[in-house]
């Protein structure tokens, strides 16, 4: 089954800059629990941010999900010289 990882940056439109991305810790088994959950996060952090700082600098949260690249396991390593 594919799993999704969420990626958040935080982003100031005023500077035109983002900080590095935060990865969860979290998987989803969707990209539309993934978005659900990109959509809910962004929401607690500008929430979290005095509105001085985030009408100033003109915060937004950009995120994105990806998937979860498969973990090698005994069954799907491929042996050297193979």
């Amino acid at each position: 089954m594919i799993k999704f990882i969420l990626v958040l940056k935080v982003c100031y439109a005023a500077a035109q800059f983002c900080g590095p991305g935060i990865e969860s810790t979290m998987t989803y088994d969707s990209f539309y629990d993934c978005g659900v959950a990109g959509y809910k996060h962004a929401g607690e952090i500008i929430k979290s941010l005095p509105p001085e700082q985030v009408n100033r600098t003109q915060t937004f949260i950009k995120f994105y999900c990806f998937e979860k690249p498969k973990e090698l396991t005994p069954s799907n390593k491929i042996e050297k010289g193979a």
